[in-house]
């Protein structure tokens, strides 16, 4: 499974050891991986780092509301499986899902022990507009 998990998510594996806020999952990313980011919330890849990564610090956080609304049913069932910590890896979804999380910069995948093991993270900022949202359901 490790061979598919870094093909298929290429771009989107940080091999590094888990962070907790957009802020410092941001910082470390690679180029191409900000220009993803960027390409997916219509921001101009070309500007400069830092600014780069606080216009999609800010998007991320201002547009995570309207985003998840829009989600499908399974979209969200899987979201909720990875912010409850009990993922189901056998549902084909998971990894199709876990791409397009991961392309919005809500959920990341992190690897370490040159890619022998994986784990994920939302940050904490979008766990707490999460649980906001939940809370008011």
């Amino acid at each position: 499974m490790g061979n598919f998990v870094r093909e298929f998510f290429n771009i989107e594996t940080i091999e590094h050891p888990k962070l907790n806020t957009l802020n410092e999952i941001l910082e470390i990313l690679q180029d191409d991986y900000l220009n993803l980011l960027a390409k997916n919330y219509n921001l101009d890849g070309t500007i400069q780092r830092n600014k780069l990564i606080d216009s999609l610090k800010f998007a991320i956080l201002t547009q995570f509301r309207n985003k998840i609304i829009n989600f499908s049913v399974a979209e969200h069932k899987s979201f909720n499986e990875f912010y409850q910590g009990a993922v189901d890896y056998s549902d084909e979804n998971v990894y199709i899902n876990l791409k397009k999380f991961t392309g919005l910069g809500i959920l990341f995948l992190f690897t370490v022990n040159e890619g022998q093991l994986y784990s994920f993270k939302i940050p904490d900022e979008i766990i707490t507009i999460y649980e906001e949202l939940l809370q008011s359901v």
